[in-house]
């Protein structure tokens, strides 16, 4: 490397962040279904959690639906807020039934460890008397509706306190994938300890699935 006027060699660049991008559907996001919004049932959403190691720094909404042509425009819509912050509304048409690529940017300071997605139905068919249990009352957002996350990996940590982290990340709900590095013939001890905190791994990863990949 080249040397400074003073005969140092200049400090090395830090290396940049790692960034990835996600597309995730509400269905991912844990939607068992469409998201059904009711005169007696107006709000609906779906919660997800962002990896401890991870930092969102920008995100959004792709969002497609239904709703009731029998609505009056000017009273009826669908707001949009994640973590009772607003991100945004869904206007009716009067006459049209289905909404498709409605886009709306989040900002990435809403977000947290743990999130909640919620979706608010009001609706009016008439400007007096709206009976709430009317099946002309209702609006549908889809599960393949999509939210889109630019996330920075922050700089791991060599803290034993932070255990199972890094190894096992509770908020994601991807498989599990730990690999195991032994000695070639270890023995019982070895094996013994492995089955143990791979048990241990294994019982926290609950519904994801497991997997312990091992090389000698």
């Amino acid at each position: 490397a080249a040397r400074g006027a003073e005969g140092t060699a200049p400090a090395s660049a830090p290396r940049a962040a790692e960034t990835r991008q996600v597309v995730l559907s509400l269905r991912q996001l844990g939607a068992q279904g469409p998201l059904a919004l009711r005169g007696v049932s107006e709000l609906q959403g779906v919660q997800f959690g962002i990896r401890s190691d991870e930092v969102v720094t920008g995100a959004t909404l792709k969002l497609r639906g239904a709703m009731s042509p029998s609505l009056m425009a000017q009273f009826s819509n669908v707001t949009v807020t994640l973590n009772e912050q607003y991100v945004g509304t869904i206007p009716a048409t009067e006459g049209q039934t289905r909404f498709e690529g409605i886009e709306m940017p989040v900002d990435p300071v809403f977000f947290a460890e743990d999130n909640r997605l919620n979706f608010r139905f009001v609706g009016r068919y008439a400007e007096t008397c709206n009976d709430p249990l009317s099946g002309l009352l209702w609006s549908t957002v889809s599960d393949t509706s999509t939210l889109t996350l630019t996330l920075v990996r922050l700089p791991p940590q060599r803290d034993l306190s932070r255990l199972p982290l890094p190894f096992f990340e509770a908020r994601d709900r991807q498989q599990t994938v730990l690999p195991f590095v032994i000695q070639a013939n270890p023995g019982n001890d070895v094996l013994e300890s492995s089955g143990i905190v791979s048990s241990w791994f294994g019982q926290m990863a609950g519904f994801r699935g497991a997997s312990f990949p091992v090389s000698a």
